[in-house]
């Protein structure tokens, strides 16, 4: 048994593959772990305190088991645990991975709260709701994906808030999943997992928070946390989930309703602010006919902009920190004013693009910014082609898309369809706490 273990692990060619044989009560043991994930001092104190095998699963602060198949025993070795050769193979949690130290998201950033936030190590990231929620009633299942990767991943809820019929949906899924390895982590899962995989508005909400996670848990909804993640995975969620943050259960209930709604306010102005200056711009020049509204250019300024504040938008990410500011002031003022200036642009599409875009960052959700991004260039392409009549239709068309949309059994737009009327409140309004 421990010539396979050892041609399994390819334990020669791995220069951080430990193995050690260590003699106990008379016995031999065969001790196997890998040097980068796991705590060599816990294995220093462990043998200075067993003088039989047996001890060991009378430390009660100690995580040992024994397991009955050498492909089990070889993926607790490779996840960071100390295996144990003798008679038996036992394996111990002595997993210590590397990482880095909570610390708060850059996208979900408040004013006032928490500054932890979930980081690429499971363990921790477990820790940090069993914090916030210290109710046996939180329950963390385990599973292993990717047959190869074998990557670690936990389905987080409360047993007596959940719903199981979706519970075992979701359940079902993840056993299903056949794939050889998780290496993109949560959105892998999430293209696994969801039956609408083209869809442009995303049918799971990210959350980097685990305050945020905690919140939507108690109000009955289901986690996932993937190891080499820092971020979790809400479901099922709706259009709405996805506008809600952090900071309007930061601030008085006042606030926290002005907040929502200029949120709110600011998703349409993204949305609608363009399509409807256009249409302004060509019901005032009088281009109704279909050939002169195509000469006129309006639709080109009006995409060229779009899509280049897009540019600037990616260039942003990828640009290093100490350049990023250098490179947004040189793209909005040499760029913008030369544009003007050159007549490439006009400077009311140039303000209006601005607005438009600003507004858009108001969504917490990037994914949602994103998809609502794609739905305004349609919008645009309705509206010049067919003015108002284009306008409304594109709306139409959106809604019944929205209306047909499901994440796993709940519909996008609840609690509008079907109607809720005190979630539907909630949308607009931030109510106090209860005793």
């Amino acid at each position: 048994m421990k010539d396979i273990i050892e041609e399994r692990l390819n334990i020669d060619l791995s220069f951080d593959l430990g193995k050690k044989e260590i003699v106990i009560n008379n016995n031999v043991y065969t001790f196997y772990y890998v040097s980068s994930l796991i705590n060599q001092d816990g294995i220093s104190i462990l043998l200075q305190t067993i003088f039989d095998l047996n001890d060991i699963f009378k430390i009660t602060n100690l995580q040992a088991s024994r397991v009955h198949s050498i492909d089990e025993f070889i993926t607790g070795i490779l996840s960071g645990m100390l295996g144990i050769c003798g008679n038996e193979l036992i394996i111990i949690d002595f997993r210590n991975y590397p990482g880095r130290e909570p610390s708060e998201p850059d996208t979900e950033k408040i004013v006032r709260g928490a500054r932890d936030g979930f980081t690429e190590n499971i363990i921790k990231n477990c820790g940090l709701l069993r914090r916030r929620i210290r109710t046996p009633q939180l329950i963390n299942e385990l599973y292993k994906i990717g047959y190869e990767s074998k990557t670690d991943l936990c389905l987080t809820y409360i047993k007596n808030k959940v719903d199981l019929s979706l519970l075992e949906i979701i359940r079902n899924s993840l056993k299903e999943i056949n794939s050889k390895e998780i290496v993109m982590a949560d959105k892998a899962i999430e293209e696994l997992i969801i039956t609408n995989k083209w869809s442009a508005y995303p049918l799971v909400r990210y959350t980097e928070r685990p305050d945020t996670l905690a919140i939507h848990l108690y109000q009955g909804k289901i986690g996932i946390i993937v190891d080499n993640s820092p971020v979790s995975i809400i479901l099922p969620t709706t259009y709405f989930d996805h506008l809600e943050h952090a900071e309007e259960f930061r601030q008085r209930p006042l606030i926290g309703t002005i907040l929502k709604n200029l949120r709110l306010f600011g998703v349409l102005i993204s949305l609608f602010l363009m399509p409807i200056f256009m249409l302004s711009l060509i019901n005032q020049n009088h281009f109704f006919n279909l050939e002169l509204r195509k000469t006129s250019g309006i639709l080109i300024q009006v995409l060229i902009a779009e899509v280049g504040i897009e540019f600037l938008r990616t260039a942003s990410i990828h640009t290093p920190t100490p350049l990023s500011n250098a490179m947004g002031i040189l793209a909005g003022v040499l760029i913008g004013e030369m544009a003007i200036s050159i007549g490439l642009f006009t400077p009311e599409i140039v303000l209006f693009s601005a607005i438009s875009q600003i507004a858009s960052y108001i969504t917490p959700s990037y994914e949602l910014g994103l998809a609502n991004k794609l739905s305004k260039i349609i919008f645009l392409i309705l509206t010049y082609f067919f003015l108002t009549t284009g306008l409304i239709i594109g709306i139409i068309l959106w809604i019944i898309y929205l209306y047909n949309l499901k994440s796993f059994t709940k519909r996008y737009l609840y609690p509008i369809i079907p109607f809720n009327k005190n979630d539907f409140l909630k949308i607009f309004i931030r109510f106090p706490h209860k005793k």
